[in-house]
């Protein structure tokens, strides 16, 4: 795989993100047989031209963690995201829905990390170990996937 087609990759799903257009499925670009690190690598370039352009990251998610969901959408393990301040909203905050392309919710289970696990892959016993003492209990949250590509 070569970093003009990462590079591409990531123009065509900013541009989606931008203009609220939904793009061509990126794998057009990659390739279906594409390492998952081809994916993380799409997704770096355009978090770090989100960080360069003054989003700020407020943590992280790992999406598809059950086994039953990763057969429904064809895959085997669990995914990795950024979260960026301008995607929290509070409590009985009104989500505009012009500002997702395919809205949708779904529940979530947050933990507060008393530091920052920087290794994408990251082992089950530090994850752990990482999570703040003084609020181990989970805290449940909904989420609004959003796909800035067409099916």
């Amino acid at each position: 795989m070569t970093d003009e087609r990462i590079a591409q990759a990531a123009a065509s799903l900013r541009e989606a993100a931008e203009s609220g257009t939904p793009c061509a499925p990126v794998r057009d670009l990659v390739g279906t047989d594409s390492d998952i690190d081809v994916g993380y690598a799409v997704q770096q370039v355009n978090v770090d031209a989100d960080v360069a352009a003054g989003r700020r990251v407020s943590g992280r998610k790992i999406g598809v963690t059950s086994k039953a969901v990763q057969e429904q959408v064809g895959v085997d393990q669990p995914d990795f995201g950024t979260l960026f301040v301008d995607m929290e909203y509070g409590d009985g905050v009104e989500i505009d829905s012009a500002r997702l392309l395919q809205p949708r919710a779904e529940a979530e289970v947050a933990l507060v990390l008393e530091r920052a696990q920087l290794r994408r892959r990251r082992h089950s016993d530090r994850l752990r170990s990482a999570v703040d003492r003084d609020r181990r209990q989970p805290h449940c949250r909904l989420g609004y996937p959003d796909r800035r590509h067409s099916c």
